[in-house]
């Protein structure tokens, strides 16, 4: 779902909860430890918390409900008495665009493009002026391209392409077409129908039709992760399995990751985002004098 809160809010809960923000080990999700606590009552929600097995015992769901609890009376001091949870009304006519998927990432950034009907004119001038892309689009080198979405790109030999979105690309070349690429920086860079995401390489990169491709960071190691659209993410998480439209190859391409996106998930829980903002920093310039170099 979508929501937003108040920074009243937000300091409330940084607050009550920073013993495990600085600890980094626990792990609470919105509606069972947030919405329900503040909208039920004590005995309703720690039996059904409880029976869920939520929590392991009486003490500690009653605790947990203190906790809200104490949040929540000081948002009735704070702001007017009920008024700390409720529906925003954004009309009819206010755009949707679900990031929670990997394809629904592609399908709903590839609406950028759109403009067959005047709805869909509609809603990729609503999309730019949002992500406050130049309408014109915007590189630095020799690109040639065709119903595409541009912004803080630079290539340095000749380029093409087509039905694409590229925001704050570097390469020494790309051949693209039906495709998003993301803070990416490489050597020549050809792919169809794909996804890449936050990668600096000084390699080239051949895309086969369909591919994934994403900068990790673990341990201060960048590294790249593989995968494909009919690749379900949610059948993969622990184990890579073989699922739905998925093929053998599909299944090696995915196994010759280093980590499961489990593993990946476990071993940045005490990530240092600071260090590692700052080591994707230093990669992605080097990667770029490195493109630079071959103007």
């Amino acid at each position: 779902g979508s929501f937003s809160v108040s920074s009243t809010l937000l300091s409330c809960l940084m607050e009550e909860f920073s013993p495990e923000l600085k600890a980094k080990k626990a792990k609470m999700d919105t509606d069972p430890h947030f919405w329900m606590p503040l909208t039920l009552d004590m005995k309703t929600y720690c039996d059904f918390m409880l029976s869920k097995g939520e929590f392991d015992t009486k003490d500690l769901s009653d605790g947990h409900y203190g906790r809200i609890a104490k949040i929540k009376k000081f948002l009735d001091q704070a702001e007017p008495k009920g008024k700390y949870f409720g529906a925003v009304d954004v009309g009819q006519e206010a755009y949707w665009w679900d990031y929670g998927q990997v394809q629904l990432y592609m399908e709903n950034n590839l609406k950028l493009l759109k403009s067959s009907t005047e709805a869909e004119r509609d809603e990729a001038r609503a999309m730019r002026t949002f992500l406050q892309l130049d309408s014109k689009g915007e590189c630095d080198g020799p690109l040639t391209y065709q119903n595409c979405a541009l912004s803080n790109c630079m290539v340095a030999k000749e380029s093409t392409a087509t039905n694409s979105v590229l925001a704050s690309v570097s390469a020494v070349s790309v051949d693209v077409k039906d495709s998003i690429l993301v803070n990416v920086t490489a050597g020549n860079i050809k792919c169809e129908n794909c996804l890449l995401y936050n990668v600096a390489e000084k390699s080239d990169l051949d895309m086969g039709e369909g591919e994934i491709l994403v900068g990790i960071t673990v341990d201060g190691k960048a590294f790249l992760m593989k995968s494909k659209f009919n690749v379900c993410g949610k059948k993969n998480w622990k184990n890579w399995t073989k699922s739905g439209t998925m093929t053998d190859d599909d299944l090696k391409m995915v196994k010759s990751n280093k980590y499961t996106f489990q593993e990946i998930y476990d071993l940045n829980k005490k990530a240092d985002v600071e260090k590692i903002s700052a080591a994707v920093a230093k990669q992605f310039e080097e990667c770029r004098q490195f493109v630079k170099g071959k103007l």
